[in-house]
């Protein structure tokens, strides 16, 4: 176990040792056991008298100790009253996978400080130290590339550019390990914004998600799904990352229902006083599509106007 969490799960063991073996007064072990996990609760939110003096008899054991008890993992809580109930470890512990989780918790924290250290060698002064503060961006990111945060990549990155630092395998490097990672689709569409600070990012990692999976980012099933009623915020995302010149092809290809596809689908969110960035931007580019196909004949000009002023 990393350090930091070793010293966590000894002090929240020593902290249930004194309650378990000595006492708290006025609180028995099993009231401690709850109440402990709402020490920072208000009071005044509680609406029985005595579980009011309960919390309070806890908070006031707990801030008579070093703050490093009162801090420790509450994740630990069950195993180690087990085990000071029974004396051995339960079949059923899920300590190894809460270490497991809680070393990878701190390591991510590790990275996370040494990106605020190299931000504050940005700004901190004005010295010429651009060397050095290029050689620890470069640093950081060949030691702990998948661990950084993609909006602390990104900024770490866009300043690498600016600086005239060719960051294309870097880039490459990431978006593969990002694609890798359980939920990426998921985890893509909910880091949109921070993702596209870096646009040559954001094109990679939709690109390679296209790639691996065909099926979510067919248009035509997409549209027909979004028509049916039946789409999330995920499958709008999804719409809105074809172009102008998808939605041109595929509007020339449909030769079923076209006209009504497209209205419930690209036109969609047309008119809307609220709309989102990417439902405008659907609309946008659905419009630019739609004036295309207009003219390519006098008919599609009819059957464009008859959808645009519907």
């Amino acid at each position: 176990a990393e350090d930091k969490v070793r010293e966590s799960f000894i002090n929240r063991l020593v902290l249930f040792s004194v309650v378990y073996y000595f006492g708290v007064p006025g609180v028995d072990y099993a009231s401690f056991k709850e109440s402990i996990k709402n020490v920072h609760a208000f009071d005044y939110m509680l609406d029985d008298k005595d579980e009011k003096e309960e919390v309070n008899s806890v908070y006031s054991f707990v801030n008579s100790l070093d703050v490093i008890y009162e801090r420790a993992e509450s994740a630990f809580d069950d195993d180690i009253d087990f085990y000071l109930k029974n004396g051995y470890v339960s079949s059923e512990s899920n300590i190894l996978n809460i270490i497991k989780e809680k070393n990878e918790q701190y390591r991510d924290n590790r990275v996370l400080c040494e990106v605020y250290k190299i931000w504050d060698v940005f700004r901190n002064s004005f010295k010429d130290n651009e060397s050095e503060f290029i050689f620890q961006i470069e640093r950081v990111i060949n030691d702990s590339l998948l661990r950084i945060p993609i909006g602390q990549f990104v900024g770490l990155i866009n300043v690498l550019i600016k600086l005239d630092r060719d960051c294309n395998n870097i880039i490459e490097a990431y978006a593969d390990a990002f694609v890798n990672k359980d939920n990426a689709y998921a985890t893509f569409n909910s880091l949109r914004v921070e993702i596209f600070g870096n646009e040559e990012l954001g094109f990679r990692i939709e690109k390679k998600l296209k790639d691996r999976n065909p099926d979510d980012y067919n248009l035509d099933k997409i549209i027909k799904k979004i028509a049916r009623g039946r789409f999330n915020h995920s499958d709008v995302n999804i719409l809105n990352s074809f172009s102008k010149d998808d939605y041109v092809n595929w509007i020339l290809s449909c030769d079923q229902d076209a006209l009504n596809l497209v209205e419930e689908t690209m036109l969609k969110f047309k008119g809307m006083q609220h709309p989102t960035d990417e439902q405008k931007s659907i609309t946008d580019k659905a419009i630019e599509a739609l004036e295309e196909v207009a003219s390519k004949s006098t008919l599609n000009k009819l059957r464009v106007n008859k959808i645009l002023n519907h």
